[in-house]
């Protein structure tokens, strides 16, 4: 799902649904939501009065309806099908024909009870912040276990990446390559407590890394901010986006034209 898919559905799916005059669209922390000028653009212009409402990060599995009573039931019965279909030799279930599949089991879902369900228990309609409340309280917690890994288990890729940069950028011998990764996994393990286990794969990588230009990343916009959930359709951050969209659109006429 892109933006321009995400906001081509909305058009054509969602607004023809919209029978009364105030509206809300709940939405995820997901790019295609966030950044999607087009998308709020056609929510604020509009004949209807619509709001697009991002949810607090983290917390879709309490908030979002489909999340707390829809995909679960879906999934269970998807696995027990397979598990079914998967007895007959002459069945195959592949991405070409999921679509055939689903349809056969489309009828057996209580879709409407679920999604109602998803609302009510999220507090989102009809609109009960206590429910939320509910749901957090009843969640069982298992007991945490306390695994301790090995330095190598840890940080098996970093040590992998790290190895493979010494041997491709410093061009250094054997030896050199094993000195240097003893060390590391010493520091690492504790043996040599000058820093923490993760400092010192982060700060090795950084120094290995070091020569090779750093990626340029644009800075982050605090008016963009949705950690603790954001009205999207408010102008200060479509103007945010528009501002951001500029600077992305200068930054790439001005690698075009040193390209040329």
């Amino acid at each position: 799902m892109d933006e321009e898919i995400f906001a081509d559905y909305v058009r054509k799916e969602i607004f023809p649904n919209m029978i009364i005059e105030k509206n809300v669209i709940f939405v995820d922390g997901h790019f295609s939501h966030l950044n999607n000028l087009r998308f709020l653009m056609d929510c604020t212009e509009n004949c209807k009065d619509i709001k697009v409402i991002c949810l607090p990060a983290g917390q879709t599995s309490h908030l979002q309806p489909l999340d707390v009573s829809g995909f679960g039931p879906v999934k269970k019965r998807w696995r027990n099908y397979l598990r079914s279909v998967s007895m007959q030799v002459s069945t195959k279930v592949d991405k070409q024909c999921f679509a055939l599949h689903l349809v056969e089991i489309l009828p057996l879902f209580n879709l409407e009870k679920n999604i109602i369900s998803g609302f009510r228990r999220a507090g989102i309609f009809p609109f009960e912040p206590s429910e939320v409340c509910k749901l957090l309280n009843t969640k069982e917690v298992a007991p945490a276990v306390t695994v301790v890994p090995s330095a190598d288990e840890m940080f098996k890729k970093q040590f992998d990446n790290i190895e493979k940069n010494l041997k491709e950028i410093y061009s250094l011998s054997r030896a050199d390559v094993q000195w240097y990764m003893k060390s590391m996994r010493e520091r690492a393990a504790g043996y040599i407590p000058t820093e923490s286990a993760a400092e010192t794969a982060l700060n090795v990588g950084n120094a290995l890394l070091a020569s090779r230009p750093p990626k340029v990343r644009l800075p982050k916009d605090a008016r963009l901010s949705t950690a603790g959930g954001r009205v999207l359709t408010e102008s200060s951050f479509m103007d945010a986006l528009r501002d951001r969209e500029k600077e992305r659109v200068q930054k790439r006429r001005m690698k075009k034209s040193n390209n040329s």
